[in-house]
């Protein structure tokens, strides 16, 4: 009985010392290599899409060309999807996204839905090119919900952070080059894992974001002291700029 009872005593102690073993979480086609947004749910499918690779023109004459891990990548222009109803596509409570982006006009995204344990790790990789200018805080955002409930918000990159916090401030015509975003499950269950692009103040000039399960490239072909005749070709693109802001009443 002694004996029994040691034995009984010893596997309780070692069966609530065990080690919990956390895994990485596997999304699918979480390098967009189907050459499709196949796996995710999409705001847009014109606005969200599967792209191997994008030279970007700012509005101050930058240009900058993003490119995948593997051959495909998703984009995302973020125009079509007002605030509030980016907030029920995240499956976030209403004036989630306006709260911590002042100004939140309309923009683009998408998610997925991964099943896990406490402590395992879902993660992907964004980068950002800004084509708009201050004051305009074209913003990037990460999202994690379950249930209807908000589990983490965070702005990853903005043009200017004016409003709010912003982990990356690129500035005018600015970028964030490949970066990356993870997230450790509290708890076992299902969780909404989202990112999205939002224009601030108006539904032009849009930011491009770029998702994909590894860092690509990322390179531009502009100088940052340009010379005097460069600087006259700038000037009459800001005047068009101008032009076609007034026609969008911004």
């Amino acid at each position: 009985m002694i004996l029994r009872s040691f034995s009984l005593s010893v596997l309780a102690a070692v069966t609530l010392t065990a080690p919990v073993y956390c895994a990485a979480i596997t999304l699918t086609n979480g390098g967009f290599e189907t050459g499709t947004t196949t796996g995710w749910t999409v705001t847009n499918s014109a606005q969200v899409t599967a792209v191997a690779g994008q030279t970007v023109q700012t509005s101050n004459g930058n240009q900058w060309t993003v490119s995948p891990s593997g051959n495909w990548m998703a984009q995302v222009v973020g125009y079509s999807t007002g605030a509030a109803a980016l907030d029920t596509f995240f499956g976030a409570p209403a004036g989630t996204i306006e709260a911590n982006i002042p100004d939140a006009t309309s923009g683009d995204g998408l998610y997925q839905s991964v099943t896990g344990s406490a402590g395992d790790t879902v993660s992907f990789f964004w980068s950002l090119v800004e084509t708009d200018y201050p004051p305009y805080d074209d913003t990037v955002f990460a999202i994690v919900s379950q249930d209807g409930n908000l589990l983490h918000y965070e702005n990853l990159g903005c043009l200017v952070g004016g409003g709010g916090s912003c982990d990356h401030i690129v500035g005018d015509g600015g970028t964030q080059p490949w970066t990356s975003f993870s997230y450790t499950l509290p708890s076992a269950g299902t969780y909404q894992i989202g990112i999205g692009a939002i224009n601030t103040m108006d539904s032009s000039v849009d930011p491009y974001l770029f998702v994909d399960d590894a860092a690509g490239s990322f390179s531009s072909n502009f100088s940052n002291t340009p010379e005097p005749a460069t600087v006259l070709l700038i000037v009459p693109a800001f005047a068009a700029l101008a032009l076609r802001r007034k026609r969008l009443g911004r």
